[in-house]
Parts: C-alpha cells; structure tokens; sequence
C-alpha cells in the first residue's frame, strides 16, 4: 500500500507532467559529437531530469544519458542553467518510464527507511583532520576533511572543483557529487576501510 502511495506522488501533476525526485545518481552524457562526459544528478522524474555537467551541449540536441541504477536513455536537452546544470527530457516509452518510477519509488523509500540514498553509510563529523586532493599530478592542493563515511566525505577546500570532477583524495579515487558552503562533498569509487584511506601516503 505505502508502495502505490509512493507511486502515486511521482506520478501526480505537479506543474509537470511527473514530479520530479531530488536524487544524486552519477552518470554519463553521450552528445551528438560523440564525446562522453561526466554528469550527476540532481533531481529526476520519469520524464526527464537535472543535471550537474561541465558537458556543453545546445537546446534541441539529442543525447545518451546513462545513470546508475536508471541506466540508459536517450534524451533532448531542453534548456541550459547557469552553474553548469542541464534540463533533459526523456524518449521513453510508457513501459520505460514504468521501470523509472518503480526505481524512483525504490530510492525514495531507501530514503525514508535507510537514510538518504545519496549518504549510505552513516558519517562521522571530524575535528582538524587534513589531507590533500589532487586533481591531476601537476594539480594537488590542500584541504579539512569535515566529516567521513565508508562511501564518502565532505571537504572544506579553497579550491573547489566542479561537480562531476574525478579527484583523488589521500589514497583514494571519487567524484565530486555536489558543492556545499567553504567545500565539496565526494562520493568515492570503492568503499574505504579506514581513515587512513582518505590521508597521504
């Protein structure tokens, strides 16, 4: 029953067609030119999405996005949004959009009953824990590790790296998901085991 509640608040008119679902899911942009770039996402319906992107592509173009846990579509950008964000509306047919409502429903009820989806594991606030990031091997700086979990960490950095940017933070390989006050938040690629993990060798 909580389930067709659920559905059905994805589904009702909300100024859109769908209601859309704040949800961070990374992903890829395949644009007409056949470059590949990095995106996340910001918020999601079952007819289109935001997105966080350094991709620039033109109003009307027609792209591949592919996002966990959504997988592929394909999609039209419909409108370009200062600090690198992206409007896309979905090609997809009724049974498609189906399967994305029924995986919005999942993730919403994972936030509900399990903590926001976007922070799996529970965080731990930090006191003057520092370390360094780099961005290429001619670009490191460094930066206040404000608090950690196994999956990811929010940074406090005078250098800010743009959303969907793959940094390396001690040891450890992730993305940059979202921009917060004074810092960044990163998801990183595999689990870490310890802090150690996350300082320089």
């Amino acid at each position: 029953m909580r389930d067709k509640m659920v559905v059905k608040k994805i589904l009702q008119n909300d100024n859109r067609r769908f209601r859309r679902v704040d949800v961070e899911l990374l992903g890829k942009l395949l644009l007409p030119d056949r470059t590949e770039h990095n995106c996340v996402s910001i918020n999601i319906s079952a007819g289109g999405a935001l997105v966080a992107t350094r991709a620039i592509a033109k109003v009307n173009d027609k792209i591949i996005i592919n996002l966990d846990v959504i997988n592929q579509l394909e999609a039209v950008v419909v409108r370009n949004i200062p600090d690198d964000k992206m409007a896309l509306k979905f090609f997809a047919s009724s049974r498609k959009r189906e399967q994305i409502v029924n995986k919005l429903t999942w993730m919403v009820n994972q936030k509900e009953f399990s903590g926001l989806e976007a922070r799996r594991h529970k965080r731990e606030s930090l006191d003057n824990v520092f370390s360094i990031f780099a961005i290429s091997v001619n670009h490191v700086y460094s930066c206040q590790i404000v608090d950690l979990s196994i999956s990811g960490a929010a940074i406090r950095a005078d250098t800010v790296p743009p959303v969907g940017t793959h940094i390396k933070l001690g040891q450890t390989l992730g993305v940059v998901v979202r921009h917060i006050p004074d810092g960044f938040a990163i998801q990183f690629k595999n689990p870490i085991t310890d802090l150690s993990d996350v300082l320089p060798d």
